[in-house]
């Protein structure tokens, strides 16, 4: 073989591999455990995810140890709220390439504001529960894996696409399972701030929070006003998170059901504890709608008899029970 033809085919050949996905996967590493099934969603099996946040650990309060910020040293991407201190400490000590907040909202990310005492502020708190929030996310992931994986970007964004589809497609159902059970524009008492991704993009309204800060709760003043809309009937449920049912949060929560006769509606603020994103929308919209139902069985009941009451507690269970099957059947597949 001549040199010029030997050239030839060694230049066809490099041209070839560089052409060809790559079967190493990247290391991506999430700071808590609600951004996994976005990141998931978008890289597939070209990512290998994982969480720095220890399972169970208090996010505001936790400091980088050496052992996360070996984790993220180990990474080839971090995935960021921007949110936590822990993770501008990483930031200070691994010099790795991230996304973060302000690449979000880039991508369109949006944040609600929070009023109460006179002041308005951002929330920070869940602002990935909101589904176009988390599209936006996937958008910003799916645009710096590209960035790492060049060759692969177009697998990126189809996944990218796909996650997008299903999300608003799902999200268009809950907004409106809301509207049909006459949920929309309803004003509710939420528990923490992170809820208020998950109601008002659903069209409801949150008229006042529980908490209000690390261990500081809805005011006395505050609560006066809320029993009197109650009474009014301007404020229909109280919703929580299920993990506040192990919380001083909750405790507040159930006194104040207690107190007013408003039902809790429990959400679901961790979509990794289901199939995926769009069961967490689908999850909520149901929860809240069948804990709505039971607000206008209670009226009936007023007008007499116990039967109503107890056909909408039954269908609530029922439709979570349901829910949770199918949810087990679709993990397993």
């Amino acid at each position: 073989m001549s040199e010029a033809c030997l050239l030839t085919a060694i230049l066809l050949t490099l041209a070839l591999v560089a052409n060809t996905p790559s079967n190493t996967s990247i290391n991506v590493a999430v700071s808590i455990n609600a951004l996994l099934g976005i990141v998931k969603a978008v890289g597939g099996d070209r990512v290998n995810v994982y969480t720095l946040l220890p399972e169970g650990v208090e996010p505001h309060a936790f400091q980088a140890t050496s052992e996360l910020v070996q984790k993220a040293l180990n990474a080839d991407l971090l995935v960021l709220t921007g949110h936590f201190p822990f993770e501008q400490q990483l930031l200070k000590a691994v010099q790795k390439p991230y996304v973060s907040l302000e690449d979000y909202e880039k991508c369109g990310l949006k944040l609600l504001m929070l009023t109460w005492g006179g002041s308005n502020k951002t929330n920070l708190h869940g602002y990935w529960l909101s589904p176009e929030n988390a599209i936006a996310i996937a958008e910003a992931v799916a645009k710096k894996l590209s960035a790492l994986d060049p060759v692969n970007s177009q697998y990126y964004h189809d996944n990218f696409i796909s996650f997008k589809e299903r999300v608003l497609v799902v999200f268009e159902d809950a907004k409106k399972t809301i509207e049909s059970c006459g949920l929309k524009g309803v004003r509710v008492l939420a528990t923490f701030p992170s809820e208020q991704y998950i109601l008002e993009p659903l069209g409801i309204e949150v008229d006042d929070f529980i908490v209000r800060g690390e261990n500081i709760f809805i005011s006395g003043s505050d609560l006066a006003r809320l029993y009197e809309k109650v009474v009014k009937g301007e404020v229909k449920l109280i919703t929580a998170s299920y993990m506040t049912k192990f919380m001083k949060a909750g405790e507040y929560a159930q006194q104040i059901s207690k107190d007013t006769g408003l039902p809790i509606v429990y959400l679901q603020t961790l979509a990794y504890k289901l199939a995926d994103y769009p069961s967490l929308i689908s999850y909520n919209a149901g929860s809240l709608a069948s804990g709505y139902e039971i607000v206008k069985q209670v009226k009936q009941v007023k007008a007499g008899g116990l039967e109503w009451l107890y056909l909408g507690i039954i269908g609530l269970l029922a439709f979570i029970s349901m829910f949770e099957a199918i949810v087990i059947v679709r993990g397993r597949a």
